[in-house]
């Protein structure tokens, strides 16, 4: 469905293929037809992200199979989505972008296999930032592709407000990524929930717990 929150926040997060999805149907046991709708790009999202969650259990954490966080599953999809929608960055028709299930499953090999080494092609972090804390990672750019980096976090509930169409940001624990080189500083994208069409513009994000550059 399409976004935004009343708060403005980017919904939806990913979009998936969702027409002409050739898929089962109840007529008998193997029986299948072409079928629409979110209905039909609901499983297949949901299908690939427990795939990136059963490769990251071929790779083990402190000895045992790694269970990825649910904010690390969102951020490689993201992170790797195909870019939709009529301008650059996100929108509130097709979020992030179109799920891209390969390029988000080669990248998590890549770090895992590598474990996070400097000649990798891809990172994949999973830290803990105290409050008021910052980190800063120093990448080299491959040249093989675009530099870009996804922070998604698990934020805490907020504060329910049943009245209608209010715009109070829900965001409790705001996190803000950058890309600096030099004097160049990049970041992320933010989208105008009173104007829902107009293009995605850079800036700091208030609202949203995914931040992409």
């Amino acid at each position: 469905s399409w976004g935004p929150t009343d708060d403005g926040r980017i919904k939806p997060d990913i979009t998936a293929q969702g027409v002409a999805v050739y898929a089962p149907i109840a007529s008998n046991d193997s029986s299948y037809g072409y079928l629409n709708g979110t209905s039909m790009a609901a499983p297949g999202a949901a299908g690939s992200l427990l795939l990136l969650q059963e490769l990251g259990h071929r790779f083990t954490a402190n000895g045992a199979p790694r269970i990825l966080k649910s904010a690390t599953v969102k951020g490689l999809a993201i992170h790797t989505a195909n870019e939709a929608g009529l301008y650059p960055g996100p929108d509130y028709k097709f979020g992030w972008g179109l799920m891209n299930s390969s390029e988000a499953a080669t990248t998590l090999n890549n770090a895992l296999s590598s474990n996070n080494a400097i000649s990798s092609t891809d990172l994949v972090y999973e830290d803990v930032l105290q409050n008021q804390g910052s980190k800063t990672y120093t990448i080299v750019a491959s040249g093989k592709k675009a530099l870009k980096a996804t922070l998604v976090w698990t934020d805490i509930k907020g504060v329910a407000n049943n009245s209608l169409n209010n715009n109070t940001p829900k965001l409790v624990n705001d996190l803000d990524l950058k890309i600096s080189s030099g004097n160049s500083v990049v970041e992320t994208w933010n989208l105008n929930p009173a104007n829902p069409s107009e293009a995605a513009k850079r800036g700091n994000n208030k609202i949203d717990n995914v931040e992409k550059v």
